[in-house]
């Protein structure tokens, strides 16, 4: 373990900003704090970088207590969002500034080795004014990485760049922690980053972290509504109640196969809209008819919003559908169609229904 937080609490006046916060970070693995804004991830980072001191609580590094260390002393490279390049610097020169102990020449072919890496090496006497966002970016990550940390900390990194060169640097990313292997922690708002980067997600709400786990499991798992609603979009059933190995509402019932629910407990059913499927064949487990109110063509998929039908009559429940362009449009499916949709017993996801209360649900996909 590289990384040990235990019970951090740390305040601003009357706002708790962590609440008894633990994390562990593996040597070499990629971690993703993912939270909506003042969820406390920020303020996370900033106390294991040196940043802010915890209330309470302490910080190990490979087993040292280091809550007390100033930023200087850890060793850690920090990348913000707002990439903080000396504009009177040429990129050689912003790469160079972090080295220490090391001959001017030794610090030279440190930083060329870094900017090679990043692939800004024909670069090196332009200024910060004279690159692109992106490239900005690209010389504070090799500058941070120029020291050798012990530690990436990573702040939004992304987030003031547009889709497009997010993208590239994603994969950018991706890269140079194969290549280097060094244990990094990020912080971001944007789900699909954190999907795609991560080996570990730790997903915050209210200063509490309230998962934290591999993607796949986050996404296909979430432990609560927060999460399941939070990262990635999520159909949110009402009004349901548990029977037998299945739950009903009015007359129409769904059978699950995950978890034990007391019988007439009321719960909240969950599916993601790309596990909703469309039923062509004969009728099974789980299908229902439904009315197609809305389609919105999203390039290789539709997404498909139904209104559930109970008997001839439509009831107020309603499900959204991811499915492909080629289905869609190979079966001719329109506004106002009438189409049996199935709910896969694996798929469902059930949360008591007090949860909805501490969940922030779309109404765009909510049901």
């Amino acid at each position: 373990m590289v990384l040990n937080c235990l019970h951090l609490v740390k305040r601003f006046g009357s706002v708790t900003a962590l609440g008894d916060v633990s994390l562990e970070v593996r040597e070499g693995s990629f971690v993703c704090i993912l939270g909506p804004s003042g969820c406390g991830k920020s303020t996370l980072l900033r106390v294991i970088a040196g940043l802010e001191t915890p209330d309470e609580g302490r910080v190990y590094l490979e087993g040292q207590d280091i809550t007390r260390w100033i930023p200087a002393q850890r060793g850690f490279g920090i990348v913000f969002q707002s990439y903080a390049l000396f504009p009177n610097l040429t990129v050689l020169e912003n790469v160079m500034f972090g080295i220490r102990g090391l001959r001017r020449e030794a610090r030279r072919h440190r930083a060329m080795e870094m900017l090679e890496l990043v692939r800004l090496s024909d670069e090196i006497r332009r200024y910060p004014s004279q690159l692109s966002g992106g490239q900005q970016q690209r010389v504070a990550l090799a500058r941070a990485l120029a020291i050798h940390p012990r530690l990436l900390l990573l702040d939004e990194p992304l987030s003031a760049l547009d889709a497009r060169v997010r993208s590239d640097l994603r994969e950018e990313l991706r890269r140079l922690h194969r290549a280097l292997g060094v244990t990094t922690v990020m912080v971001t708002h944007d789900q699909e980053e954190a999907l795609s980067l991560a080996d570990e997600i730790v997903v915050m709400k209210d200063g509490r972290i309230h998962q934290s786990d591999r993607p796949h499991r986050v996404y296909r798992k979430p432990g609560d509504l927060f999460v399941a609603d939070f990262v990635g979009a999520m159909n949110v059933l009402r009004g349901w109640r548990a029977d037998g190995e299945g739950v009903v509402r009015g007359g129409m019932r769904l059978r699950l196969r995950n978890g034990h629910l007391d019988p007439g407990e009321t719960v909240i059913v969950g599916i993601r809209p790309e596990e909703v499927g469309l039923a062509l064949g004969d009728e099974g487990e789980n299908e229902h008819s439904t009315e197609v109110i809305s389609l919105e063509f999203r390039g290789p998929f539709y997404r498909v919003r139904c209104r559930f039908l109970e008997g001839e009559l439509p009831s107020s429940l309603t499900v959204t559908a991811h499915w492909p362009a080629s289905v869609v449009e190979s079966q001719q499916i329109r506004e106002g169609m009438r189409v049996r949709v199935r709910l896969p017993p694996d798929a469902l996801l059930v949360y008591a229904a007090g949860e909805v209360a501490e969940a922030t649900v779309p109404a765009a996909v909510a049901g």
